[in-house]
């Protein structure tokens, strides 16, 4: 995001349409990705810990696949606003808009961290809660500004767009931290279960 972002601002062309190509890429790749679901499932078989991994792979690459889809939506609406001359956003939106990929940039590195077991539940919430009212105050000014930046409709729907994308980054991450967690917990005490009953049958040998 931040380099199609940069290159929108810059109004480059030929590094905004790489940008928009490479997102249609990844919007593929994850849904071949996400296909895999169905052919775990149909392989059948496994224990609950198996079945398990299935169901949040799935939400995993779902949501994946979902928030694919509005990168690839929102660098294309960008890639057409570029090359039907209008002007990217300059002074303070253009200033909220670095803003918003750094909130983003910080999510990823927080949500990381959570999955590997940082941190507890209640305070991941509270930061996404935290991201998500940045978010919408980048958004207000926005609309403080339509009038007094002479903002065109296009333009107004394009940072919104963003500030959309931006939310669902948010929230679908959110969700893809806390189902990794879940289940690198569930596989920790699944192994601690079996190390348990291999050392009790190792004594009763």
């Amino acid at each position: 995001m931040r380099e199609g972002l940069t290159a929108f601002q810059a109004e480059d062309e030929k590094v905004l349409n790489r940008c928009k190509n490479e997102a249609v890429n990844l919007f593929e790749d994850i849904s071949r990705s996400r296909g895999s679901y169905y052919r775990m499932a149909l392989r059948g078989g496994g224990d609950d810990l198996d079945n398990e991994a299935r169901h949040i792979y799935y939400r995993i690459f779902n949501g994946m696949k979902e928030l694919s889809h509005e990168l690839r939506s929102v660098l294309g609406m960008s890639a057409n606003h570029i090359a039907n001359r209008h002007r990217p956003y300059s002074g303070a939106l253009g200033d909220n808009l670095d803003q918003m990929l750094g909130i983003l940039e910080d999510a990823a590195r927080h949500f990381r961290a959570y999955a590997a077991g940082e941190g507890s539940r209640a305070e991941l919430s509270a930061y996404a809660d935290h991201c998500s009212s940045r978010i919408s105050k980048i958004q207000i000014e926005l609309l403080q500004r339509i009038d007094t930046e002479g903002l065109s409709m296009r333009s107004s729907d394009l940072y919104l767009n963003y500030l959309q994308f931006a939310r669902a980054f948010i929230n679908r991450f959110t969700i893809v931290a806390l189902l990794e967690r879940d289940l690198n917990d569930a596989c920790r005490r699944n192994a601690a279960r079996k190390e348990e009953e291999t050392a009790a049958a190792s004594a009763q040998a």
